[in-house]
């Protein structure tokens, strides 16, 4: 919904600030943006966030041409980011144009109330349409015009998901998105289910779920209801709801006149939903319940999980434990469940955030063309699709990176202070797991060689030269160099461990440095 001109200046701040340091030449390498245009975006932000927030020289530049947020607003830069992609959004004419549709208190809005609020002519609405409708379509949705009101339509579920997302990621600030609806009355309405802690979640995951809620109430209130579902669909949702019902007081909350069969498919889709879209609240007793819960049942897309956990496990034998195969149906059944739900529709939600989340995983990749293989053999043949297969793999993929059993060895030799090795031994215990990055006497082993002595380094072996002259700036180095060498380890041994082999080596044991 942003301009390119927006969308590039956001996209800048973003990198500054998610960076510690960067130069233009930097920014313009990742952004593909000339360094001239860099910097004259940098002038405009900060323009805007002095004339905005009061904020002085927000982004800055070191005599190093290093370019830095200014410590001041070190603790607000974030907010800064969001508030200021707001503004941006709130000069768009398709992204208010849209919001005037989602806050309607009717499913359709007259032609008159939105060239009136947009401030544009009847000629201009038809424009504006066309070009949001060519957005809508890859959503499978479409604005249609009819007596001379408009209605964002398609599938209901695909519509609520779609604004639920769309809001959501515009108004991560305070501000609410509804004005038919205010989330004081929201909070009010609804009783949260007890299994979510809410002094553990934050303001704005807290104010997201209340907007979930807002979504439903408002379109049940508008007569938009769910479509039926499909009987397999319908069955596992309904498994879901009795396993695990996270939905609070919302069936208490609903209209009495509304038949029990819209009432049942709107409890169950929600409390889906809720399982989708915060993970995070979710307890892992109560996912591993649900995971042993569909080992158990006889459902297709259970059947589904079973046989390709089955076939993963003799690829990758880190799938070894009963409670690792729970949480691997718990996913992938969710997962299933929500590709079939969505349809092809699935891989363009992702375009809806803005910064966009990026795809990391790799057709080529050795892994992924096994666990592609795997579920294209056992989907169910009416469910086989590439975008089933690529959502799906891209979930799989990451949970058996995840398990990959990697170790670090680290050998310290420091001789310029006599406490050195005892020092750094007991900076990097404290700091990281004794089980994956470990300490060894014989540099021959080690994966990283830490010294304070240039001879000491063997040129085989990376190593890492530790500055006594400022050790501050040494620590936060060589804490990045391993958390590097650890990614790069565990991607080679995920990929050598695509097939279960002989454990003929001990691990490595902790060394015990005085």
């Amino acid at each position: 919904m942003l301009v390119d001109a927006k969308k590039k200046e956001l996209l800048v701040l973003y990198e500054i600030i998610q960076s510690d340091t960067c130069s233009l030449q930097d920014l313009s390498n990742k952004l593909v943006i000339p360094k001239r245009t860099v910097k004259d975006l940098i002038r405009k932000l900060n323009q805007a966030i002095s004339q905005l927030l009061e904020f002085h020289s927000f982004i800055y530049s070191t005599h190093k041409g290093e370019i830095q947020i200014n410590e001041h607003y070190e603790k607000t830069k974030m907010q800064v980011f969001y508030y200021l992609k707001l503004i941006f959004l709130r000069e768009s004419q398709r992204f208010n144009y849209l919001l005037l549709l989602m806050d309607s208190p009717d499913a359709s809005i007259a032609k008159e109330e939105l060239t009136q609020k947009l401030y544009i002519s009847s000629s201009y609405l038809e424009k504006l349409t066309t070009r949001i409708n060519k957005d809508l379509k890859k959503f499978n949705l479409q604005i249609i015009s009819s007596n001379n009101c408009y209605t964002l339509s398609g599938d209901e579920l695909l519509i609520r998901i779609y604004i639920y997302i769309f809001l959501s990621d515009a108004f991560q600030g305070p501000e609410w998105p509804f004005t038919t609806i205010d989330l004081a009355t929201v909070k009010q309405e609804i009783t949260l289910s007890d299994a979510f802690q809410l002094p553990f979640h934050s303001e704005t995951e807290q104010k997201n779920i209340y907007l979930l809620y807002a979504v439903f109430k408002l379109r049940i209130k508008q007569a938009s209801f769910l479509e039926p579902l499909e009987n397999d669909i319908q069955q596992l949702l309904k498994l879901l709801f009795h396993t695990c019902d996270l939905t609070g007081s919302f069936k208490q909350n609903m209209p009495v006149e509304l038949p029990e069969k819209h009432t049942e498919n709107e409890v169950f889709v929600l409390n889906f939903m809720i399982l989708c879209f915060f993970p995070s609240w979710v307890h892992v007793q109560q996912k591993l319940t649900i995971g042993k819960c569909f080992m158990q049942t006889d459902h297709v897309f259970c059947q589904f999980t079973q046989k390709l956990t089955v076939q993963l496990a003799k690829h990758f034998p880190t799938i070894d434990t009963t409670e690792k195969i729970a949480f691997y149906h718990y996913f992938i059944t969710l997962a299933f469940t929500f590709v079939s739900l969505l349809g092809e529709s699935i891989i363009e939600f992702h375009t809806l955030y803005f910064p966009t989340v990026t795809e990391t995983v790799s057709a080529d990749d050795l892994q992924v063309q096994l666990i592609l293989t795997e579920i294209n053999a056992l989907c169910p043949a009416k469910l086989r699709s590439v975008h089933v297969a690529h959502y799906l793999g891209s979930l799989i993929y990451q949970l058996i990176r995840s398990e990959t059993d990697t170790q670090l060895l680290i050998h310290l030799k420091m001789t310029k202070t006599l406490t050195g090795n005892y020092h750094l031994k007991n900076r990097l215990e404290k700091l990281f797991n004794h089980e994956t990055i470990l300490l060894t006497f014989s540099p021959e082993k080690a994966d990283l060689i830490v010294t304070d002595w240039f001879e000491a380094a063997q040129q085989a072996i990376p190593s890492f030269y530790w500055n006594l002259t400022n050790e501050e700036v040494s620590w936060q180095k060589l804490v990045l160099l391993i958390q590097t060498l650890y990614d790069k380890k565990t991607q080679i041994n995920t990929t050598q461990n695509l097939l279960p082999a002989p454990n003929n080596h001990q691990k490595e044991a902790p060394a015990f440095i005085n």
